[in-house]
């Protein structure tokens, strides 16, 4: 038996998120026991709609890059719709080649069953709000494309500087339509770039929450300061969860301490951090990414990729305003 708010989460993604309908081809991936039964509601409710529907169960992932098997990725680039129980698929070359042969891509990350009323209670089910975040994201993405510098600060003590030219701004939306486009379920929205690397430079004080890595995954209890320097860490202060960030990227590759992303959130409905991939779609928020990057139009490999949550920044694209000490104000 499942929640019935969980049930009404099930159907906002088919029917209204990703608008799946009569006759397209839907293949639904899961690896963990409660994102098997996950699945098997998005696959009832693709069926109902009478989608042509697969479902396939992964083993274990080891990690962020672990790439599905070859038949499943082959699968994956002849179906209109892959959803992804399984929040690993993000940073694969199977997600890129699947949605460059114009699959759109959803990836449902952070929902479990035993959790579904609290999402229910920051979701809105208004396709008008929806839309709102649509277009908030769209727009914000093309000023990031067009900028060519970006200034971050905080009155923690950030002051961050890094070039954006010729860079494009990805704006990851709630609504998942056209071919090609790419999502993060429930809710998730944020524009993303990979700054130009090596250009980073300056102090970014972490106060949020850090996600990417289990070791890691947590809402910092005292903040953290890096002090950086041609796109690369050069020192680590702070408490506890700074001598644990040290201690990860010191056993880890060399490109680990590199700057691999600026994001910023693009979603009023979030409630406050609580150590999930969600937070970082927080409007008014901004994530700084170490480690690799080449999945969102950078030159950086790793083994990594771990974001850093700065709560309350100014953030200023080619000396325009765009967020005020938290406040979004476009």
């Amino acid at each position: 038996m499942f929640p019935i708010d969980q049930i009404d989460i099930i159907k906002l993604i088919i029917n209204t998120l990703l608008a799946i309908k009569p006759n397209e081809n839907v293949l639904v991936i899961a690896d963990r026991d409660e994102n098997v039964e996950i699945a098997s509601l998005l696959v009832a409710e693709a069926k109902s709609v009478g989608a042509q529907v697969a479902l396939t169960i992964l083993g274990p992932r080891k990690g962020l890059h672990h790439e599905p098997p070859k038949f499943v990725a082959e699968s994956m680039k002849h179906a209109d719709i892959v959803i992804g129980v399984i929040y690993s698929l993000l940073h694969t070359k199977a997600r890129r080649e699947a949605q460059a042969a114009g699959v759109r891509f959803a990836i449902m990350g952070g929902v479990r069953v035993g959790e579904g009323k609290e999402y229910l209670g920051n979701l809105s089910f208004d396709i008008n709000d929806l839309h709102l975040i649509e277009k908030r994201g769209t727009q914000l993405a093309q000023m990031v494309t067009q900028a060519k510098t970006v200034k971050i600060s905080s009155d923690l003590g950030t002051d961050l500087t890094m070039s954006l030219a010729d860079r494009t701004g990805l704006a990851v939306l709630p609504i998942c339509r056209d071919p090609k486009v790419f999502t993060i379920l429930v809710d998730y929205s944020e524009v993303a770039c990979a700054p130009v690397e090596g250009t980073a430079d300056g102090i970014l004080v972490i106060d949020g929450t850090i996600v990417g890595l289990p070791e890691l995954d947590r809402v910092v209890q005292e903040p953290i300061t890096l002090k950086i320097k041609q796109g690369r860490i050069e020192d680590i202060s702070g408490g506890k969860d700074a001598r644990d960030l040290e201690t990860v990227l010191s056993n880890a590759d060399t490109n680990a301490k590199c700057v691999a992303e600026l994001g910023i959130g693009t979603n009023h409905n979030i409630m406050k951090p609580r150590a999930v991939v969600r937070d970082k779609a927080n409007l008014g928020t901004i994530h700084i990414a170490f480690g690799k990057n080449d999945f969102i139009g950078g030159k950086q490999d790793s083994e990594l990729h771990v974001d850093f949550m700065v709560t309350k920044p100014t953030l200023v694209l080619d000396g325009r305003l765009i967020i005020d000490k938290g406040k979004y104000v476009l």
